[in-house]
This record gives C-alpha cells, sequence and structure tokens, in this order.
C-alpha cells in the first residue's frame, strides 16, 4: 500500500484505506498551475482585447463613422472576455470570494442586475453629479456596473431606456438624438471598463504580488486548508449553475429567486450567452474535478484531481456518480438549441431538456453534499448551506 507521504485532509481515510501514488501537495498544484491559473491568463488577454475594441467603438460613435461594424468587434470582444470569466466564476476563490464575494460583485455581480439602474447611471455619468453631490462610479450600486453593464449596452437593441417611468436625470431621454444617446452610452461604457481594469488588476495583484501573495498562501501553505478551498469552490455547481442560473428560470431554486418573470431571470439574456455559460462552467468544474488540462484527459495518470483523491479514500462510486452525471449535463447541453429565455417563453421541445439538465447536475450536487463531504472531510460552504434541494 502506497502513502500519500502528508496527512490526509479526509477524516475518513484510514476507514476506507487510503493508497494514493501521489501527495496532497502533488493534487493542489496539479489543479492551482494546470487548471486555475491558465484560465487567469485567457481571461486577462480577452480583457485586453475588449479594452481595446470598446475604444475603438467609442472612437467610431464619435466620429459617427463605421458604428455598426465597430460595434459587432465590440460585441465579439466582450463575448470572449464574458465566456473567459465563466472559467474565473466557477472556481470562486478566496480573493473573489472574501467578504461576501464584495471583489467578485464588483466585476460580475450576476444575478443582481438592474437595466433600469445602468440607463440611470449612463445619465448621471453625463451631468457629473448624483442628488447634488459629485458623481463617483465606485460608490454606485454593483448591479449599475461591471460585465452586466457592459452587455447591457451592447447587446440591448435600441437606444431607449428600460425603466418604466421616465424620472428624475432620465426625464427627455428618450428624446435625444440617437447620436447623442449612442455618446453618452458609450461615456459610460468606456469609465466601466477603466473601473473593471483597476478590479481586474487588484484581483490579479492580489494572486500574484508580496509575500502574502495568494498563489503561495494555497500552493505553500496548509494542504488541509488548501484542499478545503478547491473542494468547495467545486460548490458553485449547486449555489450558482443548479439553483440561479437554471433552477431560477425553471420555478424550481431557492426562496432567493427574483420575482420578475421567468425569462428575465436568465443570465446574459441580452447577448444570449446563457447556454455558452453554462456550457463553460460544466467544463470548468469538469476540470477541476478530474485534473483535466486542455493536453491531459481527466483519466491520465497526471491529471490530478478530486477524483483520485476519492479513489485513494475508498470512494470511486462517488467520483464515478458524478463524473457520470456531469458528462451527462454536457450531453443534453449539446442538444439545445434555443436560448434559455426563448425556450421559457415558447415552452418548446428545448424547454424540456433545460429541465433534463438541472436534474443531472442535482445528482452531481447531491453527491458533492454527502459522500463528497463526507469522503474528503470538506466543509460544506455556506452558500450550500441549509440547502435541502
Amino acid at each position: 500500500m502506497v502513502s500519500c507521504g502528508e496527512q490526509t485532509t479526509s477524516e475518513a481515510g484510514p476507514e476506507y484505506g487510503l493508497s494514493a501514488k501521489f501527495t496532497e501537495s502533488e493534487l493542489i498544484n496539479h489543479l492551482v498551475d494546470n487548471v486555475v491559473l491558465p484560465k487567469h491568463q485567457a481571461f486577462t488577454i480577452a480583457f485586453k482585447q475588449q479594452t481595446t475594441a470598446i475604444n475603438n467603438y467609442c472612437t467610431a460613435v464619435t466620429q459617427n463613422s463605421q458604428i455598426d461594424q465597430a460595434k459587432q468587434v465590440a460585441q465579439q470582444a466582450f463575448s470572449n472576455t464574458f465566456l473567459a470569466w465563466q472559467n474565473i466564476e466557477a472556481v470562486q476563490l478566496e480573493p473573489l470570494a472574501k467578504e461576501f464575494f464584495a471583489l467578485r460583485d464588483k466585476i460580475y455581480a450576476w444575478p443582481s442586475t438592474a437595466a433600469c439602474g445602468v440607463d440611470q447611471e449612463v445619465a448621471f455619468y453625463h451631468t457629473g453629479t448624483v442628488n447634488g453631490q459629485p458623481y463617483q462610479l465606485s460608490q454606485r450600486l454593483k448591479e449599475r456596473k461591471g460585465l452586466f453593464a457592459q452587455e447591457y449596452l451592447l447587446f440591448k437593441s435600441g437606444t431607449e431606456h428600460s425603466c418604466r417611468v421616465e424620472s428624475g436625470s432620465l426625464v427627455g431621454w428618450n428624446d435625444l438624438p440617437e447620436q447623442t444617446k449612442l455618446e453618452r452610452q458609450c461615456n459610460y461604457l468606456q469609465a466601466v471598463q477603466m473601473e473593471l481594469n483597476d478590479n481586474v488588476t487588484a484581483w490579479q495583484n492580489s494572486w500574484q504580488q508580496g509575500e502574502s501573495a495568494y498563489l503561495n498562501e494555497i500552493k505553500q501553505g496548509d494542504a488541509k486548508t488548501a484542499i478545503n478551498t478547491l473542494g468547495q469552490a467545486l460548490f458553485y455547481l449547486d449555489y450558482q449553475l443548479k439553483d440561479f442560473k437554471l433552477g431560477c428560470p425553471l420555478s424550481v431554486g431557492p426562496s432567493t429567486c427574483p420575482s420578475t418573470d421567468r425569462a428575465e431571470q436568465v443570465e446574459a439574456k441580452y447577448a444570449k450567452l446563457s447556454n455558452q455559460a453554462i456550457e463553460q462552467n460544466l467544463a470548468t468544474f469538469q476540470q477541476l474535478f478530474t485534473g483535466a488540462t486542455d493536453s491531459l484527459a481527466g483519466d491520465d495518470e497526471d491529471a490530478l484531481g478530486f477524483d483520485d483523491f476519492l479513489k485513494a479514500v475508498g470512494d470511486e462510486e462517488t467520483a464515478n456518480v458524478i463524473i457520470k452525471a456531469v458528462t451527462d449535463a454536457q450531453a443534453t447541453l449539446a442538444t439545445i438549441d434555443s436560448d434559455f429565455a426563448t425556450a421559457i417563453n415558447s415552452q418548446n421541445q428545448d424547454y424540456a431538456h433545460y429541465a433534463t439538465l438541472h436534474s443531472q447536475i442535482k445528482v452531481a450536487t447531491d453527491q458533492l453534499k454527502t459522500h463528497f463531504i463526507t469522503s474528503l472531510a470538506v466543509d460544506l460552504p455556506d452558500t450550500s448551506a441549509g440547502d435541502n434541494d
């Protein structure tokens, strides 16, 4: 019997008869270096390209020249950035998650969104004041800025505001010349991009810079803590993907679901990227769970993941059930042609497929909340605590 060579994070290990050909440090290093960090790099590249595309679009608006072409490029750049962020979303480690996800929400606050609020911010930003005080974007509500505001401004059809009542700073907005509205929206779009850059930089610096860099903490600190942290990151599949992205629009989510129309609760409904977002979330979960990378399959001996850890403590069955459930969910998602909001409004055949997708993901999350945390002694995160679904 080959031991891990270190103290295991699983209190259940001795009961099963722990046997593994890897150490906890090797597992942690593989997941951080080969699964998590490449996703950081991919997002950073896409985000820089988005900055250029948005600036070019706003220049085109100012010059009133080739606006449609520049907007299409900016939309594609946003889509690339948004989908790259979905891989980050699925692994919300401490720099993003601490203080109730404060830094994460500054970048992407979904499901907290406010389309009318974005319209109001465009007007406030133009006047430079709010209720007689100087305008400060950093002090504004999270649901009115970040990636959601950019999606709304780049993909919403038309330049009319979305507010039910035209009041305050928006009085007369719809009567403004189209060019004027575009210029004011672009000014706010660029301001949001600048603030996003500051927050993305702060997030990356927290990983890389100084003795307290999170990269050092998770790789060189207490192994049990690191395993627990990475294990808890897997629960994004439960509290965000299952509950909010699918559960709320399907009316099977938690009591905290918004009270708005179900189609309005769909993520990225303006850009119609909900399916692609789910696809990225599932792929990232699969990589974090199995240790798969772009060049390594999950069953490769060098692809160290939680499935290997479960097998090491004698609970291969849980690993297999989770992997099959996620694979089934990916297969179901691949059969869906309709955007989620369209499927909800039309109640077409794809609507039933979304319900199946939710059920398949629930199979995996049920395992996470029971056998997984028991076998590996991973703490149930607060986001899933008290959830009986």
